[in-house]
């Protein structure tokens, strides 16, 4: 999907479309027409175009044909926006894979670090979530850590805030900051972020990333051990929900460690396809796998005691 190439009297089109499931073009001309005063064989042409492009379609209802969007507006909004971030950061293309491709810092060992096992990170990551990006994921990798601070809106963020994604664009501090963690697995970590981004918006953050840091595997046990000896306040299923987004205190409050041993004992208990089906209702877990809320929690924190403890 290139959405550079609609035009500003398209995506007039394509909002009429966002808004109604289906239109026939006698319809389609009067939502534009409600802001606009164009002629029909204007806008008729309009819809054309996005039919030759791919962003529409259409089925046939008695004798009219009724268009709909191929994408939704996320989608089209968020594929501008990555067109827009490759023009402000450098849009030099320094590497592509099958699935990804690399912008910004042309480090040759950088760039193969990360693409020996992207690939394959991504097909068994979006093979887990069932879901697959429309078009290759870019990643822009930055010159200086306080360069990717600055990009991410936190001039001042912590040596270990390194990877993260805005605007559908992964960004990434030099690969001498990954030190405690490798490159490849902090890239795993945001890409299963932003397909979850995707997936549930509203996703609550201990979610968000504890299946993250479960579907990169960036989390040893003697960390998760260490840090849930350190933090046996905070072994609870509600305590757990309670973190909003707030990468500090989610941090220093072990909700890494927490969060993925939750992930865990969910897959160990119940299959890993659990995974999207929490991602897809993370608000109602016990009936989700037809458990009651009190031994759901009991037997988290046994899982954590026998598993770490």
């Amino acid at each position: 999907m290139k959405t550079s190439n609609i035009t500003p009297s398209e995506w007039e089109v394509m909002k009429a479309l966002w808004e109604n499931d289906y239109l026939t073009a006698g319809e389609i001309v009067k939502e534009v027409n409600k802001d606009k005063d164009w002629a029909k064989t204007t806008i008729n042409s309009f819809i054309q175009r996005l039919l030759e492009k791919g962003y529409v379609s259409f089925k046939h209802d008695n004798r009219y044909r009724e268009y709909y969007a191929l994408h939704t507006e996320k989608e089209c909004v968020i594929d501008r926006m990555k067109t827009l971030t490759k023009s402000i950061y450098g849009a030099t293309l320094n590497l592509e894979t099958k699935y990804f491709e690399f912008y910004g810092v042309n480090d040759s060992e950088y760039l193969a670090t990360l693409k020996e096992n992207a690939d394959t990170g991504y097909e068994r990551i979006t093979s887990i979530l069932k879901f697959k990006l429309y078009d290759k994921q870019p990643i822009h990798l930055h010159r200086t850590q306080k360069r990717f601070h600055s990009v991410m809106g936190n001039p001042n963020g912590p040596s270990w805030y390194r990877a993260s994604f805005i605007w559908g664009m992964i960004h990434m501090s030099p690969l001498e900051c990954f030190k405690d963690i490798t490159a490849e697995k902090a890239l795993m970590h945001v890409f299963t972020q932003l397909l979850l981004s995707h997936l549930n918006e509203n996703l609550p953050y201990y979610l968000h990333q504890g299946v993250s840091a479960y579907l990169a595997g960036w989390l040893d046990e003697d960390r998760i051990r260490k840090a849930l000896s350190e933090n046996e306040e905070y072994i609870d299923l509600n305590a757990l929900r309670s973190f909003v987004f707030d990468i500090h205190n989610f941090k220093s409050s072990a909700g890494y460690e927490i969060s993925y041993s939750f992930v865990s004992y969910i897959v160990s208990k119940f299959g890993i396809d659990a995974i999207r089906k929490m991602v897809d209702a993370p608000y109602d877990l016990p009936s989700l796998f037809d458990i009651d809320e009190l031994t759901l929690i009991q037997e988290f924190k046994q899982y954590i005691h026998d598993k770490y403890l």
